[in-house]
């Protein structure tokens, strides 16, 4: 047997979805086929419980939220198990259920053998897990390195967001340097200008004490590294919205602030 899948456009001409569609879009039509299947099936005694192993990663966010709601809305009697890999996709998955008022439960695959099976934690891990654990009880170096990453990782994000100038380079491989004092810019001008500026008097920490060795590493105290760590916990958690997954973006007149409006930063004229 065999099945030809032919996508009708608006002007009446009739052509293969290969022929229009990205790989994330036939990606996609396979699920939501695969999905229709199943839930014919279910009518005539098949158990109502689909397993979806990362089949919305080649698919663009903005979509796979959508397709989530989706489920959410036509697959509420079933059970779902969703996998992910992607931490940033964990974190909109974890929304679109909450706000969509489905009951789940979270675990993490940490590691596996043969012999035990995987092993699983019922917490998984947020955007700021590796930061809180290393000052809960990480050395100066590990402390300054998570921090760093972090901290990377939110300029890296907010550097289009909020429209900073960077200097071009080869192959657009920008770090920490090179994002950090714009983003410093534009948020010496909001409320967050203090937690701002504490951080770009020690951000440099991250080069010096968590991503190389060198002899003034080891004199850094343990205070320090916390007091550096906090400081990029703090930033985070105020241009990071848990309720909507997705950090904080300029609307390009004079606010800051999340999709869905949780978290607004006030901006000074």
């Amino acid at each position: 047997m065999a099945l030809d899948v032919v996508v009708e456009l608006s002007g009446g001409r009739h052509c293969f979805p290969q022929q229009i569609f990205s790989e994330g879009y036939r990606d996609l039509l396979a699920a939501l086929f695969f999905m229709a299947v199943a839930k014919r099936a279910a009518e005539f005694g098949q158990a109502k419980v689909l397993m979806l192993d990362d089949v919305f990663q080649s698919v663009d966010s903005t979509v796979r939220g959508t397709a989530v709601e989706f489920l959410i809305r036509e697959f509420r009697d079933w059970q779902l198990i969703f996998t992910v890999h992607d931490r940033l996709w964990f974190e909109q998955l974890r929304s679109k259920l909450r706000g969509g008022s489905m009951p789940f439960v979270e675990h993490e695959l940490r590691s596996w053998d043969f012999a035990n099976g995987p092993v699983l934690h019922n917490a998984p891990a947020t955007l700021t897990t590796t930061l809180e654990r290393e000052l809960d009880l990480g050395e100066p170096a590990s402390i300054c390195g998570a921090a760093g990453r972090l901290l990377e990782q939110a300029s890296d994000q907010l550097s289009w967001r909020v429209n900073i100038s960077v200097k071009r380079r080869p192959g657009d491989r920008y770090t920490l340097g090179d994002l950090w004092p714009g983003i410093n810019k534009v948020f010496r001008r909001t409320s967050l200008r203090e937690i701002s500026g504490a951080i770009q008097s020690t951000y440099e920490l991250r080069n010096l004490a968590g991503a190389h060795y060198n002899e003034w590493a080891n004199a850094l105290s343990l205070l320090e590294a916390q007091g550096f760590g906090r400081e990029v916990l703090a930033f985070v958690e105020a241009v990071w919205c848990p309720d909507c997954s997705d950090w904080v973006a300029s609307d390009g007149k004079d606010a800051i602030q999340c999709p869905g409006g949780h978290v607004s930063i006030s901006v000074q004229s």
